[in-house]
Protein backbone atom coordinates (compact mmCIF):
# COMPACT_ATOMS: atom_id res chain seq x y z
CA UNK A 1 0.00 0.00 0.00
CA UNK A 2 2.94 2.46 0.90
CA UNK A 3 3.84 2.02 -2.57
CA UNK A 4 1.09 3.02 -4.05
CA UNK A 5 0.68 6.02 -1.59
CA UNK A 6 4.09 7.06 -3.11
CA UNK A 7 3.06 7.06 -6.19
CA UNK A 8 -0.22 9.18 -5.89
CA UNK A 9 2.35 11.56 -4.23
CA UNK A 10 4.69 11.14 -6.69
CA UNK A 11 2.38 11.94 -9.55
CA UNK A 12 0.54 14.86 -7.68
CA UNK A 13 3.99 16.40 -6.96
CA UNK A 14 4.95 15.52 -11.05
CA UNK A 15 1.88 17.49 -12.06
CA UNK A 16 3.22 20.58 -9.96
CA UNK A 17 6.59 20.54 -10.98
CA UNK A 18 6.60 24.08 -12.57
CA UNK A 19 4.74 25.45 -9.51
CA UNK A 20 7.51 23.83 -7.53
CA UNK A 21 9.91 25.17 -9.38
CA UNK A 22 8.79 28.56 -9.67
CA UNK A 23 8.06 28.67 -5.81
CA UNK A 24 4.75 29.14 -5.92
CA UNK A 25 3.88 25.65 -3.58
CA UNK A 26 7.06 24.25 -1.72
CA UNK A 27 7.18 20.91 0.34
CA UNK A 28 7.65 21.62 4.05
CA UNK A 29 9.94 19.81 5.87
CA UNK A 30 8.41 18.00 8.33
CA UNK A 31 11.10 18.62 10.92
CA UNK A 32 10.21 22.26 10.95
CA UNK A 33 7.03 21.86 12.11
CA UNK A 34 4.53 19.02 12.75
CA UNK A 35 1.08 20.12 11.60
CA UNK A 36 -0.83 16.59 12.68
CA UNK A 37 0.07 17.66 15.80
CA UNK A 38 -1.02 20.94 15.84
CA UNK A 39 -4.38 20.03 14.02
CA UNK A 40 -4.82 17.44 17.25
CA UNK A 41 -4.48 19.94 19.90
CA UNK A 42 -6.51 22.94 18.69
CA UNK A 43 -9.32 20.57 17.50
CA UNK A 44 -11.40 17.55 19.13
CA UNK A 45 -11.26 14.40 17.37
CA UNK A 46 -14.07 11.30 17.73
CA UNK A 47 -12.08 8.34 16.40
CA UNK A 48 -10.23 9.48 13.24
CA UNK A 49 -12.48 12.39 12.53
CA UNK A 50 -12.38 16.31 13.73
CA UNK A 51 -15.42 16.80 16.00
CA UNK A 52 -17.04 19.10 14.06
CA UNK A 53 -20.17 19.93 16.65
CA UNK A 54 -16.93 21.14 18.54
CA UNK A 55 -15.96 24.01 16.62
CA UNK A 56 -16.82 27.39 15.82
CA UNK A 57 -19.10 28.81 12.40
CA UNK A 58 -19.08 25.20 10.92
CA UNK A 59 -20.21 24.07 7.93
CA UNK A 60 -20.41 20.81 5.72
CA UNK A 61 -21.16 19.62 2.22
CA UNK A 62 -21.47 16.40 0.82
CA UNK A 63 -19.88 16.09 -2.62
CA UNK A 64 -22.07 14.54 -5.10
CA UNK A 65 -19.61 12.05 -7.34
CA UNK A 66 -21.53 13.43 -10.55
CA UNK A 67 -20.45 17.13 -9.47
CA UNK A 68 -17.41 16.48 -7.56
CA UNK A 69 -15.43 19.28 -9.22
CA UNK A 70 -17.93 21.78 -8.59
CA UNK A 71 -19.04 20.89 -5.42
CA UNK A 72 -15.05 20.84 -4.69
CA UNK A 73 -14.62 24.51 -5.56
CA UNK A 74 -17.45 25.72 -4.24
CA UNK A 75 -16.76 24.53 -1.04
CA UNK A 76 -12.97 26.22 -1.31
CA UNK A 77 -14.67 29.54 -2.18
CA UNK A 78 -17.10 29.61 0.48
CA UNK A 79 -14.38 29.01 3.04
CA UNK A 80 -11.67 31.13 1.72
CA UNK A 81 -14.07 33.57 2.37
CA UNK A 82 -15.13 32.43 5.70
CA UNK A 83 -11.45 32.52 6.96
CA UNK A 84 -11.09 35.84 5.23
CA UNK A 85 -8.07 34.90 2.69
CA UNK A 86 -6.85 36.64 0.25
CA UNK A 87 -5.21 35.26 -3.24
CA UNK A 88 -2.14 35.52 -1.79
CA UNK A 89 -2.20 34.49 1.41
CA UNK A 90 -0.27 31.05 2.59
CA UNK A 91 -2.50 27.64 2.87
CA UNK A 92 -0.90 24.33 4.75
CA UNK A 93 -2.15 21.33 2.75
CA UNK A 94 -1.76 17.83 5.26
CA UNK A 95 -2.66 14.42 4.52
CA UNK A 96 -3.41 11.87 6.82
CA UNK A 97 -2.08 8.79 4.60
CA UNK A 98 -1.77 9.05 0.67
CA UNK A 99 0.27 12.33 1.37
CA UNK A 100 3.61 12.28 2.93
CA UNK A 101 4.48 15.64 2.27
CA UNK A 102 3.20 18.45 3.67
CA UNK A 103 2.76 21.13 1.11
CA UNK A 104 2.59 25.08 1.17
CA UNK A 105 0.32 26.77 -1.61
CA UNK A 106 -0.94 30.49 -1.89
CA UNK A 107 -4.97 30.72 -2.31
CA UNK A 108 -4.32 31.18 -5.76
CA UNK A 109 -1.90 28.34 -7.01
CA UNK A 110 -4.17 25.60 -4.51
CA UNK A 111 -6.89 26.37 -6.64
CA UNK A 112 -5.39 25.02 -9.81
CA UNK A 113 -4.83 21.83 -7.90
CA UNK A 114 -7.28 21.33 -5.54
CA UNK A 115 -9.54 18.69 -6.89
CA UNK A 116 -6.72 16.42 -7.45
CA UNK A 117 -4.82 17.23 -4.17
CA UNK A 118 -8.48 16.27 -2.48
CA UNK A 119 -8.82 13.46 -4.36
CA UNK A 120 -6.15 11.62 -3.13
CA UNK A 121 -7.88 8.63 -0.70
CA UNK A 122 -7.07 9.98 2.36
CA UNK A 123 -8.34 12.89 4.58
CA UNK A 124 -7.23 16.28 3.21
CA UNK A 125 -7.11 18.88 5.68
CA UNK A 126 -6.35 22.57 4.75
CA UNK A 127 -4.93 24.88 7.50
CA UNK A 128 -3.74 28.27 8.47
CA UNK A 129 -0.03 27.96 9.36
CA UNK A 130 -1.68 29.18 12.75
CA UNK A 131 -3.84 26.51 12.30
CA UNK A 132 -6.82 28.55 13.80
CA UNK A 133 -9.51 27.13 11.43
CA UNK A 134 -9.09 23.72 9.56
CA UNK A 135 -10.76 22.86 6.25
CA UNK A 136 -11.53 18.87 5.93
CA UNK A 137 -11.85 16.55 2.74
CA UNK A 138 -12.58 13.22 3.29
CA UNK A 139 -12.65 10.47 0.65
CA UNK A 140 -15.93 9.24 1.73
CA UNK A 141 -16.85 13.18 0.14
CA UNK A 142 -17.36 14.91 3.02
CA UNK A 143 -16.10 18.72 3.17
CA UNK A 144 -16.36 20.07 6.49
CA UNK A 145 -14.84 24.00 7.88
CA UNK A 146 -14.70 25.59 11.16
CA UNK A 147 -12.61 27.29 13.60
CA UNK A 148 -10.55 26.08 16.81
CA UNK A 149 -11.79 26.58 20.06
CA UNK A 150 -8.66 26.12 21.51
Amino acid sequence: MQQIQNTLQDDLLQEMNTDLLLGDVYIHAETDHDYINDIDEKFSFIGSKIDWSEVLHHFHKRVEHLQYSASVNEFFNRFVLAAGLGEKDKLIVVGDSALDAVLVFSVNTLKKYLVDVVSLPQHTYIVSQDVCWCACFTMEGDMDFGLSLK
